[in-house]
């Protein structure tokens, strides 16, 4: 199944409890209250916000993996040739957390050309 959305996260200023994720995020944004605030948790290839980006992998892989009934999927990951090894692990640790069982990471150049 093909997942495309954009990496973003809406999240309660007050609890940090995520309310919208992809899509529907995106389609929140410049519209919410003072109290909801809209993320990009990803930005460059690079996680900036862990919290944020763990949930929005944790919801994308429902929406992909749920539908085929696998409770830990192997994930690969593109990640940009500019990353550095704590970038790296930073991706793979996201990835970890929103639980799937191993990450295989490839930077994107390769990808482009297989």
């Amino acid at each position: 199944m093909k997942l495309c959305e954009p990496s973003c996260v809406a999240v309660s200023e007050e609890t940090e409890e995520v309310l919208a994720v992809g899509l529907d995020a995106a389609r929140m944004m410049g519209k919410t209250p003072d109290s909801v605030s809209v993320r990009r948790p990803v930005k460059s290839g690079v996680i900036a916000q862990f919290d944020a980006a763990v949930a929005m992998v944790d919801v994308f892989l429902q929406k992909t993996v749920g539908a085929l009934s696998m409770q830990h999927p192997q994930v690969m990951v593109c990640v940009p040739y500019s990353v550095n090894d704590v970038e790296k692990r930073a991706v793979e640790e996201v990835i970890l957390e929103a639980g799937a069982k191993s990450v295989a990471l490839i930077e994107s150049s390769l990808a482009a050309a297989i």
